[in-house]
């Protein structure tokens, strides 16, 4: 006699759907810590090149031009921030509070050697932008050498 298939899918989809839910609930707990809100922050930043010189732009919204210092040594461009915490008004009952205070840094290695003396930053509205000129570079020279008799 022959009998209908019946896969196992219900079971292992349930199994699936449960593991998923446990995976989430340990992210969302993750990514929800105070503690992470309060300690990390990576500035997203963009590193472009033309033919005279690298760009990079730093987004470091809240920041202020004290706030911050770059440093360029053997290739590699240093990006560092510092925000105190805000004094908060004991009268005021926070029911949630993740804005950043504390301190960041980025390291961006440049590729090509730059002229470290015509490096320039502006910062404005949150946004720091620097351009590193390139060094030109040293093109071979041929010359033509006489063979002496």
């Amino acid at each position: 006699m022959l009998e209908r298939f019946k896969p196992s899918f219900p079971s292992t989809l349930n199994e699936l759907s449960t593991l998923q839910d446990e995976i989430n609930k340990i992210f969302s707990r993750f990514f929800s810590s105070k503690d992470l809100a309060t300690t990390s922050f990576m500035p997203k930043l963009d590193l472009s090149e033309n033919d005279e010189s690298f760009r990079v732009v730093v987004d470091v919204p809240g920041f202020t031009e004290n706030d911050i210092e770059v440093h360029f040594e053997n290739g590699i461009l240093s990006i560092k921030g510092k925000k105190e915490e805000e004094k908060v008004d004991e009268k005021e009952n926070y029911y949630h509070k993740e804005r950043f205070s504390g301190s960041f840094v980025r390291h961006i290695s440049i590729p090509k050697p730059i002229k470290i003396e015509d490096v320039k930053a502006s910062f404005k509205n949150g946004v720091l932008e620097i351009t590193l000129p390139k060094q030109e570079e040293v093109k071979p020279k041929a010359i033509k050498i006489n063979i002496e008799k």
